[in-house]
């Protein structure tokens, strides 16, 4: 995007007393780049939420997908986000290619860390890999023996769960099923808000993000019973006709 014309619009829109609240999808390229004194103007001219497709913890991962940005540069982007008081609502990925036990685990560290360092910050669940055609995965997973779809037809019903990517293993199949879903409420508040209702359930829903954060920081994930409980709960609540 043209940061100058960006400017000039904030500033129209703050000179014009807008009285919009703003929320768009933001490269992560591009926020990262952004300064404080942007971000306040952003915040002054409306913007109050910002869509990041973070994706991954690792820079081989990012590196493979096209996502040119450092290390620390997401973290970096987080506090100014804080100081700014823009909320950031950030997305993440797993089951690449490259992915390894370590840094999957990276990732979810990477998730619990922006939340500690800026708790209004959303953390969606961690979203699983399809891969479409020209995306730069799309050959190398042909290559390595996934079937892709040969219709358009065929590309509407194309998703991770009925994928059988040669690469993840049964174990890594089902742990990153798992954490699909309890990376869904890491946060203790986005699921809670789109999907529940009550202020119960939403109690509950906050005191389980500590819990998954709490599992996250400490590697322990092998005894999960909340997750069939938790999953059906869900399940239920989608499946009651609205009123």
């Amino acid at each position: 995007a043209n940061r100058r014309r960006v400017r000039e619009l904030c500033e129209l829109l703050i000179e014009r007393g807008s009285p919009y609240r703003l929320k768009a999808n933001c490269l992560l390229e591009y926020l990262v780049r952004l300064d404080g004194e942007e971000l306040a103007l952003w915040r002054r001219a409306g913007f109050v939420e910002l869509y990041v497709g973070v994706e991954t913890a690792s820079p081989e991962i990012l590196d493979s997908v096209n996502k040119r940005v450092e290390g620390g540069d997401v973290r970096d982007a987080n506090r100014r986000l804080r100081e700014a008081g823009i909320v950031p609502v950030y997305s993440f990925m797993a089951g690449f290619p490259e992915e390894t036990p370590a840094r999957l685990q990276a990732t979810l560290d990477l998730m619990r860390y922006l939340k500690r360092e800026y708790p209004a910050a959303r953390i969606t669940q961690l979203h699983l890999l399809t891969v479409y055609p020209g995306t730069p995965l799309y050959p190398k997973a042909a290559a390595l023996g996934v079937k892709l779809p040969a219709t358009l037809e065929a590309w509407s019903t194309h998703h991770w769960n009925r994928i059988d990517y040669p690469w993840l293993d049964e174990s890594t199949k089902r742990f990153l099923r798992d954490a699909s879903f309890f990376t869904g409420f890491l946060d203790g508040r986005t699921l809670a808000e789109y999907l529940l209702d009550g202020a119960a359930v939403r109690s509950l829903v906050r005191i389980y993000g500590a819990i998954v954060r709490a599992r996250i920081a400490l590697r322990f994930y092998r005894f999960m019973p909340e997750i069939r409980l938790l999953a059906n709960l869900v399940a239920r609540r989608l499946e009651a006709p609205a009123t």
